[in-house]
């Protein structure tokens, strides 16, 4: 290790250690955020040490092999540990000490270097921070800079939706900046995973709500059928879960196209490190292993994994498992093994001389030892009756977690940047907000996605946007890219009571046959390698989009007109193995589905009105989501068990703890009936 460069000595620091993390900060946790201080030997605090003297030793022309400086007196170096849906925990590393800026501090060694020359430079007062370069000094211009980008381009005055929720609306747009950052981010603001996700085209998002397949259950001939409908209780075929990791696998291949290898050496590059040689050759392909965690109960370590060829969007749920009709005869089957299943339990108990427990932690207790065990996955043989009541909570849970929707990664502005009085004014007001993200029916939204929109292309209106380019568009999706992603207060609010909205800014376009005429307003897939953030969006095979909405104008919508997120080689026979294609065999075709409107509608190919989010209930963030989730269905569930095991004790008042569902049975049946079409 090297030796601290002769010479390097901090005249003076501001360093306090009141603004260290402390006490239960510092206990760690797996519910909620905590801290660890980072002690040396340690890679980030060498690299500080590193980055620090080397800038010293520059300005003060001192010449050495190698360059270290410690830390100013009063600062160290600590890991945020945040935990994530489904398990995991996303971990971050921050400078504290300094006195004079916000809890979370600097965040890179770009951000302390201008504090370091200002600590340096003793002509400048050290109670007096607005003499400091840095981001955190809001006055500077490097805070403008840094705040003002963020890869969103300068906001522009909001434009109210009209009447009757008649959007998209036209608005001027404003040329965007995108500063960059050398070292952690890559794009100044922009978070990594966000960087990775536009990058390599991942066909899933880390956090979204997936299908993957099992080994088909087929119900017994018993249960063919649990009502009067001459339906068929549908083979369980699928299982819902939230992708909890996504690991990248490399393979050398000589005879392979360099697409996915330069894709994943610039993401690489984004998130800070050197390329890996792996990546510096040019015959080397990547796949994407998913890690995802089973809704239902589950152990919460339990996952599976699968490549992407093997899962589907939570979406197409609207084909799968029977459909509709399907759903609501699982939820009713549900509702069916349990009554049998406790009838069983209490003819046991009285053989047995079992007696009932006498509190609130006995029933607990026997809920969960017998119906709600937290085993993994793959621990016990899934029959019939365990699968199909398993699957009916993880249903449950998944639909709870669809009607939620929550903005992620908020981006600060601050007085003085580059952006209209108007916006300006609303922002320093708290009356609008910009973020990089959504959470959206299971679905993970970014800054520059292609999502699709609820509305036909019919119903846009043409002296805005222009008559469609060919017959067949109006029969297919009307695709939005986002630039911006805003909570405004809604025009109707009072200063008694404030509603918000949430409303996007960005292009409209339609899908259309490709041509090789195309217009230069035209998006067409591109071979996945360009160094900018702002990538083209591929449509799917032998179609374009055609932008709707002038250069020099953008389109406003509301969170609410967004059907989802686009899968644009959904139907692609390598991409997938569930659907049939004309590019195959008959008898590879033999163990696959016809692709229904849902799976042609995810593709951009049908109309977003086919399978749209239902989102309505706004929540703090997606851990708030899943746990809440995730206990509503138990708690719904367990009433109902209560009720069947002992009626007097489910007659108590536990309205409020079940979200004010207070009879099981219709809660069960909810859990599935008309699920399928929630997306």
């Amino acid at each position: 290790m090297p030796s601290y460069t002769p010479g390097l000595e901090w005249p003076r620091s501001d360093g306090d250690q009141t603004t260290w993390p402390s006490g239960d900060e510092l206990k760690p946790s797996t519910s909620s955020n905590w801290w660890k201080k980072c002690e040396a030997p340690h890679d980030k605090i060498e690299l500080y040490e590193a980055k620090i003297g080397k800038l010293v030793a520059d300005k003060l022309g001192i010449k050495a092999a190698s360059y270290r400086m410690p830390l100013p007196p009063g600062y160290a170096l600590f890991e945020h540990h945040k935990p994530q849906p489904g398990g995991g925990e996303r971990v971050d590393t921050y400078l504290r000490g300094c006195p004079h800026i916000g809890r979370r501090q600097f965040r890179s060694t770009n951000e302390f270097q201008p504090h370091v020359l200002w600590l340096m430079d003793t002509s400048k007062p050290l109670g007096d921070h607005t003499t400091c370069a840095c981001i955190y000094n809001n006055s500077s211009e490097a805070a403008k800079a840094k705040k003002a980008g963020h890869g969103t381009g300068t906001p522009t005055a909001g434009v109210k939706r009209p009447a009757g929720g008649a959007s998209p609306t036209k608005r001027q747009k404003k040329a965007a900046t995108d500063p960059v950052d050398d070292e952690f981010d890559g794009k100044s603001g922009i978070i990594p995973e966000r960087a990775l996700d536009m990058k390599t085209h991942r066909r899933f998002r880390k956090g979204e709500l997936v299908w993957f397949r099992v080994q088909t259950i087929n119900p017994p001939a018993s249960a063919s059928s649990t009502s009067s409908s001459k339906t068929s209780l549908p083979p369980i075929t699928h299982w819902p879960g939230l992708v909890a990791n996504i690991v990248t696998k490399a393979r050398s291949d000589p005879s392979a196209a360099n697409v996915a290898g330069a894709s994943l050496s610039t993401a690489w590059s984004i998130v800070g490190g050197k390329v890996p040689e792996a990546l510096q050759t040019a015959r080397t392909t990547y796949t994407y292993e998913y890690h995802v965690r089973p809704l239902g109960l589950f152990n919460p370590a339990s996952e599976v994994v699968e490549t992407s060829d093997n899962l589907l969007p939570w979406a197409m749920g609207k084909e799968l498992l029977g459909g509709p009709k399907g759903w609501d005869m699982l939820g009713k089957e549900g509702t069916r093994i349990l009554q049998e299943g406790v009838a069983k339990e209490l003819e046991q108990d009285k053989l047995n001389g079992v007696s009932m427990p006498t509190d609130e932690q006995g029933w607990d207790e026997r809920w969960r030892n017998n119906w709600a065990q937290r085993w993994g996955f793959k621990e016990k043989p899934l029959a019939w009756d365990l699968a199909a009541f398993r699957l009916s909570l993880g249903l449950k849970i998944a639909v709870n977690i669809t009607n939620c929707w929550t903005q992620t990664d908020k981006i600060d502005l601050i007085p003085g940047a580059d952006i209209n009085p108007e916006d300006l004014q609303a922002i320093t007001a708290q009356r609008k907000t910009l973020y990089q993200g959504l959470w959206w029916g299971g679905e993970r939204l970014w800054l520059e996605d292609m999502v699709r929109l609820k509305r036909k292309r019919g119903d846009l209106p043409s002296e805005d946007l222009g008559e469609p380019s060919e017959a067949g568009a109006l029969g297919r999706a009307v695709m939005f890219k986002i630039r911006m992603i805003t909570l405004e207060i809604s025009p109707d609010s009072t200063p008694e009571q404030h509603s918000w909205r949430c409303l996007l800014y960005g292009d409209v376009f339609e899908v259309v046959n490709y041509q090789s005429d195309k217009p230069a307003t035209w998006v067409i897939a591109q071979n996945g390698t360009e160094e900018s953030l702002t990538l083209t969006h591929p449509a799917a095979k032998g179609y374009s989009y055609h932008q709707l909405n002038d250069a020099g104008s953008e389109v406003t919508v509301d969170i609410m007109d967004v059907a989802g997120r686009i899968y644009h080689d959904l139907l692609e026979p390598t991409t997938q193995k569930w659907f049939t294609s004309t590019s195959l065999s008959n008898e590879s075709n033999r163990t696959r589905t016809p692709p229904g409107d849902v799976a042609q509608a995810l593709a951009g190919l049908k109309p977003g009105s086919t399978v749209e989010s239902k989102s309505e209930r706004w929540k703090e963030d997606l851990f708030t989501i899943v746990t809440q989730s995730n206990k509503l269905a138990e708690n719904q569930m367990r009433k109902f068990y209560m009720r069947l095991v002992n009626p007097a004790v489910a007659t108590t008042n536990t309205a409020a703890a079940n979200g004010g569902v207070t009879d099981g049975d219709v809660a069960m049946r909810e859990s599935t009936n008309g699920a399928g079409a929630s997306q």
